[in-house]
């Protein structure tokens, strides 16, 4: 059995017996520690110390090169039993990169997460719900914070770790609104899902395609009034903004169908109920099983800096 390194969520490390690695208190609250392990985590890459201060501080908040250093030696010294699984590698051009060797049996829940969304896609386009509900169940179970916390708590949300950041919780997303679908698909519009899509816009209040879900399966449960005012809830959010907006189009319509009582909002087979609520579903989830894996591949290939 490998190592256990756990970043969606507050960092997690467990050695090759499943013991966890003690993160210190007093460098729990050095957090540079704890942001580096998170990014060389992130992905099976190395990284320069150009390419790692950037990720870690920009402006007043950046880290000299002298500082970075002292930060690998610090993580190193938290790391105990696995500090030789931080490398320093060198490249053609003697610029000094640090890396997180993986080795086989290893667990990074990352890399778990996107390999499970993956096989989800693979599931639902061939038709076998169940299977993708599963699946997409165990990827977002891989996602330990609770309402309210930050998903990725223990990253520094530079400018540049944004960008690196982005696609995974894009990712994310649109793994919890395939799962919610699956269900509707199914036939499971019930509490449980109700209380499934509340939990999720407790991350995001602002997300009307969880909102349009939200509609359409208190609607399929014959809560028509629940769904009405689900509506008046978003709209009051999106007015409250800062820049007053309005709901989306497709929000609009959704609820003109089920003020009509449109008979084909409700539950259908599955190819049916794609194209009921077609107009719910990001573009990423309508498309191949390789939108999966979209811009991730090139945050796993970080330009080569100087040191």
């Amino acid at each position: 059995m490998g190592v256990r390194i756990a970043v969606l969520g507050h960092l997690e490390v467990h050695d090759d017996r499943m013991q966890p690695i003690d993160l210190d208190e007093s460098y729990r609250r050095k957090w540079t520690v704890r942001n580096l392990l998170c990014v060389l985590a992130l992905a099976d890459w190395s990284l320069s110390v150009a390419q790692l201060t950037s990720l870690l501080g920009e402006g007043e908040e950046a880290l000299s090169s002298v500082g970075l250093r002292s930060t690998v030696y610090k993580a190193r010294t938290v790391l105990g039993p696995l500090e030789k699984r931080l490398v320093t590698e060198k490249t053609s051009s003697g610029i000094n990169q640090y890396r997180l060797v993986r080795e086989e049996g290893d667990m990074f829940d990352v890399a778990d997460f996107e390999a499970l969304a993956a096989q989800a896609i693979h599931a639902r386009v061939a038709g076998d719900l169940p299977t993708a509900e599963d699946l997409y169940d165990r990827a977002l179970a891989l996602w330990r914070s609770e309402p309210g916390e930050a998903l990725l708590p223990d990253f520094r949300m530079t400018p540049t770790m944004r960008a690196f950041i982005t696609p995974l919780l894009e990712l994310r997303a649109q793994a919890v609104q395939a799962l919610i679908e699956v269900r509707l698909e199914l036939g499971r519009h019930d509490p449980g899902l109700v209380e499934t899509i509340r939990r999720c816009l407790a991350f995001d209040a602002l997300d009307e395609r969880l909102y349009g879900l939200l509609m359409l399966t208190l609607h399929r449960m014959g809560r028509r009034s629940e769904a009405l005012r689900a509506f008046e809830e978003v709209s009051l959010l999106l007015a409250g903004q800062a820049e007053a907006i309005e709901p989306a189009r497709m929000l609009h319509g959704l609820m003109a169908r089920i003020r009509a009582d449109d008979p084909m909002l409700m539950h259908c087979s599955p190819k049916e109920a794609l194209q009921v609520h077609r107009s719910l579903r990001p573009a990423a989830l309508a498309g191949s099983a390789a939108s999966a894996q979209f811009a991730h591949t090139e945050l796993r290939r970080p330009a080569a800096q100087s040191a």
